[in-house]
C-alpha cells in the first residue's frame, strides 16, 4: 500500500510547478511555532523540483541567526547533518539530491529541530512515506529533538496505512491551506 501511495503522490507532484510563493502562509505558520522560535539548530534538506521549496526556510533560519544543517547519506543507510555555510561545497547525488561534501557533522543531540521531508503524510497519525530508503526513520528512531513536516495538500492521505515497525511519525504536521 505504501508503494502505491508513493507512486500516486509523486505522479501528482510531478504534474505541477512548486513556486515558493504558493506556500508563503505555510512558511509563516512554521515560523510562528514555538518549536521554530526556540530552535538554534535546524536540519532541512535542499528540495528537489517537485518538493515544497526549502530555500525560504533556509533563508529565514539564517536571517534569524540559526545554524542550518543539511543531510548527507553515509553507508548503512544513515544520515549525517553538516552545517550549510558559504564555504559548504555541495555535490549532486545520483538521485539528484544536493549534499554537503565538507564540514564537520553534528551529533543528533546538537540538532534542535528536523524539518522532515516526505512524499506522503497521514493526517491522523502523522506517519510519513518517504522515498523508500529508510534514512530518516533510522535517524529519527533515536533523535531527541523536535520534528515538524510541512506538506502540500496533494501529499496528505486521509486513510491511515499500516506503518512498518521501524516507521517514525513526525511530532507536528503543518498542511498547506489548513489552520489549527
Amino acid at each position: 500500500m505504501k508503494t502505491a501511495i508513493r507512486t500516486t503522490v509523486l505522479h501528482k507532484l510531478a504534474q505541477q510547478a512548486q513556486p515558493a510563493s504558493r506556500f508563503t502562509e505555510l512558511y509563516q505558520r512554521l515560523f510562528a511555532t514555538s518549536v521554530w522560535q526556540e530552535a538554534q539548530v535546524v536540519a532541512v534538506t535542499i528540495s528537489l523540483p517537485h518538493e515544497l521549496p526549502t530555500q525560504p526556510m533556509i533563508s529565514q533560519a539564517q536571517r534569524q541567526g540559526k545554524l542550518v544543517v543539511i543531510p548527507r547519506t553515509v553507508p548503512h543507510r544513515e544520515l549525517r547533518f553538516y552545517p550549510l555555510t558559504p564555504k559548504t561545497c555541495l555535490a549532486k547525488t545520483k538521485f539528484g539530491v544536493w549534499e554537503p561534501q565538507n564540514g564537520t557533522a553534528l551529533t543528533k543531540d546538537q540538532i534542535d529541530l528536523v524539518l522532515v521531508p516526505g512524499v506522503a503524510f497521514c493526517r491522523h497519525n502523522h506517519h510519513r512515506i518517504g522515498y523508500g530508503g529508510g534514512f530518516y526513520d533510522r535517524f529519527l528512531a533515536s533523535f531527541p529533538g523536535q520534528t515538524i513536516a510541512l506538506a502540500q495538500r496533494e501529499q496528505v492521505v486521509e486513510q491511515p496505512w499500516t506503518p512498518d515497525p521501524f516507521d517514525v511519525p513526525v511530532q507536528q504536521l503543518l498542511v498547506e491551506d489548513e489552520h489549527g
